[in-house]
């Protein structure tokens, strides 16, 4: 499901869809993080059955990823 942007335009070209290009550098946390966000994205009404704790997982996963770099999610608020 990830791949390197190699020419950083934010879309997935059919060039960088290969199995070569595939992203190889996954942490516990960016595993974890990655998953969360797959879940809601692939998941077409999470924000409206249960918004509250959508948001609250990605609050959780930008905290956790903010152990090892620079997040700042000091402004949201946990639902």
């Amino acid at each position: 499901y990830y791949f390197i942007d190699t020419d950083a335009d934010g879309v997935a070209d059919e060039d960088e869809l290969a199995f070569q290009n595939a992203y190889p550098s996954w942490t516990p946390r960016l595993l974890r993080a990655a998953y969360n966000y797959d879940y809601i994205h692939r998941d077409g009404g999470a924000y409206t059955h249960n918004p509250r704790y959508v948001i609250q997982l990605l609050q959780d996963s930008l905290t956790d990823l903010g152990q090892r770099v620079q997040v700042d999610t000091a402004g949201m608020t946990r639902p």
